[in-house]
């Protein structure tokens, strides 16, 4: 017995509790070492570093948690740097971890209570590879506890095996592997070391299958799928011709359907599936690529069938891990997957409610995620059932989706698909975190502007800005909807609080002349006509201007600077100005003749301006149906009232 492990008897013999050491083995590992020094801190006896040549603060990191450093040059043989970091300690169960990995929390409490109660002699853990987004990529039982000086040891220059001796448990302890959850330059630098080192072991000795599937991994990761299943179909020939049970070739099917997936060989891919089964027949990577298979056929049926069957797994091994054996899982993480295609399938055969069932299951394992709630009210959208896409993308809404784009699309198709009174329905029973959102009040206001319906636009414009009263767009429009029901005073209160947080250009200051000529308030109209001199007006603001200054000349009486800027306007119109005007009557016609030219021209402000101004200097010279003829040309962009024409102005 040599030295190191008589010390370790005389502690077990001396002590209740085992001692633990940690024992490791890194290269540069300055990002990664310190999360998992933090997470076993505490926890353990003592740590055995074995640095193999760090540039960085890796042994300085180590050092500040305690460790013991041992220095050794790279040889190329993970296994043999592995055995030196065990031949180091002196506990008397070993511990081994990557820097690229992290205890569990909740579990590392649990490490000396599992080796205190064992009576095995080594202890499987449950590894768990982490994607980018926090969630679990796949899951394998892997011993990572063992007796020390029990003659356990590592083998394989890469991808190191433990040999190990004497009884196992698997326990339900986790830890998190991020190794695959690199930047894509050191993840290709890893690739290009592994892949070398594998073919010059498979050079070495063709006939080890082991090193074939490993290669075949790491070309299906390299997304080099031909590669992979060239590997992996070598991998399993050996397996047949030695009749090899290993757990690992459980791996290699999968890598090798998944590949044919990838690549579109669907029947390709189905085959190996079964075979796959039939060498594991709770082989849960199978069952998930049979239904996504069968799915993609629209074999909806065997889709259904195989969905469930891997549930069913899936429990089996949550409750007891050693029903996974050693086998990697790929599919451990992707419950939600099946549950989204389960939802798809019942909704294709009208089972309504078993599809929100499993959509509510496939929502709860992602977080809650605001991108899923935004898929699933897609998809019923699609299936033409809008009260329901609104029910998810108000679950959307909670989780912080506040893309009003995205929401106006929304509720155009809806009001395409159920008109805009059924889709008003619907929006005005919302509540939670839509009724915190000001953009979308407005949005609905604006929708109900367009659908001719002012007077609740105004409700809406009001949530909004009581919501957000820095959005001055939404006084404008707001002050819009007023105008439209004739509340003229609290359009102009609207649309100065606009004007309060927007530039006054010349859109905008003919937009508060228009409205104050509207109340027939034309002193104040002409200020305002007055703050536009210096801009530079395009073709139809000049016009505009020029109408609104007629109106005004009108209405205060300056009958001459009226006349002389009429006949400006006619000329420059190329309209007969050698007319004798000696009444209203023919001053309305010369208007209303005016307001015809602009309507061909497309001016419709104008146009709109020139028939009031008609109407007002005289109101019953013109036959009813030639006035609704014109009128029905101006578009509703012009934002008049349509029965302005029933009223005395």
């Amino acid at each position: 017995m040599s030295g190191r492990v008589r010390k370790a008897k005389r502690k077990r013999e001396s002590s209740k509790s085992p001692l633990l050491s940690l024992c490791m083995m890194v290269k540069n590992e300055e990002e990664m070492l310190p999360r998992c020094l933090e997470s076993i801190k505490g926890s353990v006896d003592e740590i055995i570093v074995v640095d193999t040549g760090s540039s960085d603060r890796t042994v300085e990191i180590a050092k500040s948690y305690g460790a013991r450093i041992y220095h050794h040059a790279w040889e190329n043989d993970f296994s043999k740097h592995r055995n030196q970091s065990i031949s180091y300690a002196t506990g008397d169960w070993i511990l081994i971890m990557d820097a690229d990995e992290e205890f569990y929390s909740e579990d590392v409490a649990l490490l000396r209570e599992v080796i205190q109660r064992s009576n095995a002699d080594f202890i499987y853990l449950q590894c768990f590879d982490m994607e980018k987004t926090g969630k679990p990529h796949g899951v394998f039982n892997q011993v990572r506890l063992f007796r020390n000086g029990a003659g356990m040891h590592y083998t394989r220059c890469v991808h190191n095996q433990l040999q190990a001796v004497g009884r196992g448990f698997y326990s339900k302890l986790r830890f998190k592997h991020f190794g695959y959850d690199l930047d894509p330059l050191k993840m290709e630098a890893k690739h290009h070391r592994t892949t070398s080192l594998l073919l010059r072991r498979i050079e070495k000795d063709p006939g080890d299958p082991f090193n074939h599937f490993q290669l075949a991994s790491s070309y299906s990761m390299h997304r080099e799928y031909h590669k992979a299943i060239e590997q992996g179909e070598i991998a399993l020939l050996l397996r047949k011709e030695k009749d090899l049970r290993n757990a690992y070739f459980s791996t290699v099917y999968y890598t090798v359907a998944q590949a044919h997936f990838a690549l579109g060989m669907l029947q390709e891919a189905e085959g190996v599936c079964l075979e796959a089964i039939d060498f594991f027949a709770m082989d849960l990577n199978a069952y998930h690529l049979l239904a996504a298979i069968r799915f993609k056929a629209e074999d909806f049926q065997k889709c259904k069938d195989a969905s469930l069957r891997y549930l069913d797994i899936l429990q089996k091994f949550e409750e007891d891990p050693s029903e996974m054996r050693g086998v990697y899982f790929n599919s451990y993480g992707k419950k939600h997957e099946i549950y989204y295609g389960l939802a798809f399938i019942n909704f294709a055969e009208r089972q309504f409610d078993r599809a929100e069932e499993y959509f509510d299951l496939a929502f709860q394992l992602q977080g809650r995620s605001m991108e899923k709630a935004l898929e699933i009210s897609r998809f019923y959208l699609d299936g033409k059932m809008e009260r329901k896409a609104f029910q998810w993308i108000e679950k959307a809404c909670e989780r912080g989706f506040r893309d009003i784009v995205v929401m106006e699309s929304f509720i155009a198709r809806c009001a395409t698909r159920m008109g805009w009174i059924e889709t008003r329905k619907i929006l005005e029973q919302t509540t939670g975190a839509f009724s915190e959102w000001p953009e979308y009040w407005a949005l609905v206001a604006s929708l109900c502007r367009e659908g001719n319906d002012p007077e609740t636009a105004i409700r809406y414009y009001k949530k909004s800005i009581d919501l957000n009263p820095s959005e001055h767009k939404v006084f404008m429009k707001s002050s819009d909807c007023y105008e439209r029901r004739v509340d003229l005073a609290n359009a102009v209160e609207t649309f100065e609080e606009y004007l309060n947080g927007s530039w006054r250009d010349e859109r905008n200051l003919l937009r508060m002349a228009g409205l104050q000529l509207r109340r027939q308030d034309f002193k104040t109209a002409a200020q305002w006509l007055k703050q536009i001199e210096g801009h530079d007006l395009d073709g139809q603001q000049e016009y505009e201007k020029k109408m609104m200054d007629l109106t005004v000349n009108w209405g205060v009486g300056d009958f001459d600077e009226f006349l002389r800027r009429l006949e400006e306007m006619m000329q420059a119109l190329n309209m007969a100005t050698a007319v004798t005007i000696d009444s209203a009557v023919q001053l309305g016609r010369i208007l209303y003749e005016m307001t015809e030219v602009f309507c061909e021209k497309g001016f419709w402000q104008t146009a709109e301006l020139g028939l009031r101004l008609a109407l007002l200097i005289a109101p019953d010279a013109f036959p009813a149906e030639r006035l609704e003829s014109l009128l029905s040309s101006l578009p509703r962009s012009c934002g008049s009232d349509r029965d302005f024409l029933q009223r005395s102005p």
